[in-house]
């Protein structure tokens, strides 16, 4: 029998698409869906990936859709930056109309991000407040939280997950993630991981999500392999913080979500 569609539901019972999934799925309304995706890399992002996440996103219909940082390379900004020839005005372009498709309501600034306002960036500091990712996007006037790349800055949080962008690149990131914050999620190091421990006597879990990038990146090429994988989040907020969640693998032509076969438009 076929399944009816959000749109259907949504219309006959004169509701949300997001209530609708919610109602189809038999999920209250107090428990919050939410889709993350880390590392795009600007120009480097991959259009497959970018596809599959939209199609997953149009049946799930998620409340809440986060960029969890290096979503720009900002290589114009950056002294390190010599992969990237796209200026400040295209990328924040690029970005804003990923913004908008994807109708992202976080985001949480990354090591790339930061290039426009750390010390030692090309960035003339006089000019360092309207030439960044939050002012050249307009994440202020579009209604989007967003949060600094800083150690000391307050995180997103979804119930008891603390998501930051991510601090280490090693072989133990999620271990080490789940050390200094408890349960966590973060991207930056492009692998995907998942650490369980007892941080001060709790439970601690550290989940490092994939990239929505090219997996080589030209700065990566000529060196050993680096274990770097495709993927994105799912997670499912209950009314008292806890959580569940799918880091998307993306290793072939197809996956499946939810019992459902995607297969992934290249």
């Amino acid at each position: 029998m076929q399944q009816q569609s959000i749109r259907s539901i949504a219309r006959e019972q004169n509701i949300s698409r997001y209530a609708a999934v919610k109602l189809r799925d038999g999920l209250p309304d107090d428990y919050k869906v939410w889709m993350l995706a880390f590392d795009l890399h600007g120009e480097h992002a991959d259009p497959a990936m970018l596809n599959l996440f939209e199609d997953v996103q149009q049946d799930l219909q998620p409340d809440y859709t986060v960029f969890g940082g290096d979503i720009a390379t900002c290589d114009w900004a950056s002294k390190m930056g010599d992969e990237n020839l796209t200026d400040a005005k295209a990328e924040a372009a690029m970005v804003s109309k990923w913004l908008k498709r994807f109708g992202v309501t976080h985001y949480l600034m990354g090591n790339h991000e930061e290039r426009c306002t750390r010390e030692g960036g090309i960035i003339d500091p006089r000019h360092r407040s309207v030439l960044n990712i939050p002012s050249l996007c307009g994440l202020d006037e579009k209604g989007i939280k967003w949060y600094p790349y800083q150690s000391d800055a307050k995180p997103l949080k979804i119930g008891k997950l603390t998501v930051v962008h991510g601090w280490w690149y090693n072989e133990h990131v999620a271990a080490k993630h789940a050390r200094a914050y408890g349960c966590v999620m973060h991207g930056h190091a492009h692998r995907c991981q998942t650490h369980s421990s007892k941080v001060g006597g709790r439970k601690a879990t550290g989940i490092a999500v994939g990239c929505m990038c090219d997996p080589t990146l030209p700065f990566e090429r000529g060196r050993p392999p680096r274990g770097h994988m495709q993927a994105f989040a799912i997670v499912w907020q209950h009314p008292d913080g806890h959580f569940d969640f799918h880091v998307v693998r993306v290793v072939g032509p197809e996956v499946i979500i939810n019992g459902k076969l995607y297969k992934v438009r290249r």
